[in-house]
């Protein structure tokens, strides 16, 4: 090396470097293995839901599982159609669909469907004064670790599921959602 020139040359690679792309390929590559690949026979999911092959139960969301409502769930929707809502008191947009609930709530009761709602990340505190408020009274299921969240693949707030008489997941809206469309989507399943 000349005096007043540097050389540019990248040093050779440290222990250290070497084992952290490694450790990072092989996170890479579990990922994308576990992302590619879906379940073809039931196995219990994290908080003792039963998921399913998606392709071989008619789900209608590409690449989404099949999922048996997990047992606190289970008793709210058993052997009848559901409206499941994910949502919670600090998620704004949740506030609307909240209202919107409240309406399918009361247009399907006759119908004898069910619907519930899961609040994930929440306070009982807020849930509790947010559905006070938007006069909710259909079931409400305190989700902290959203544990029954990550069960069905759910990754936002809102997120409203409708579930067939057998617990498959038939339509997934993601985002506010106004009455109208969740009871669209409920006829469907009301009708077979």
């Amino acid at each position: 090396m000349t005096a007043g020139r540097r050389d540019w040359r990248r040093p050779a690679p440290g222990p250290w470097m070497i084992v952290a792309a490694g450790a990072l390929g092989l996170l890479l590559a579990v990922a994308l293995r576990s992302a590619g690949s879906a379940p073809a026979t039931l196995q219990a999911g994290p908080s003792g839901a039963a998921t399913s092959d998606a392709a071989a139960s008619g789900v209608s969301a590409p690449g989404a599982a099949v999922v048996a409502p997990p047992p606190p769930l289970f008793a709210q929707v058993a052997h009848r159609p559901a409206v499941v809502e994910f949502w919670a008191s600090w998620c704004l947009p949740c506030r609307a669909s909240l209202a919107a609930m409240v309406k399918v709530d009361k247009a399907l009761s006759a119908a004898g469907a069910a619907v519930v709602g899961v609040d994930e990340r929440d306070s009982t505190t807020a849930a509790v004064a947010a559905r006070r408020q938007a006069g909710a009274r259909y079931p409400d299921i305190a989700d902290p670790r959203a544990a029954i969240a990550g069960d069905y693949g759910v990754v936002g707030t809102p997120t409203v599921l409708v579930l067939d008489r057998h617990g498959r997941v038939r339509q997934q809206m993601v985002g506010p959602v106004s009455a109208r469309q969740v009871l669209a989507a409920v006829r469907p399943v009301l009708a077979s």
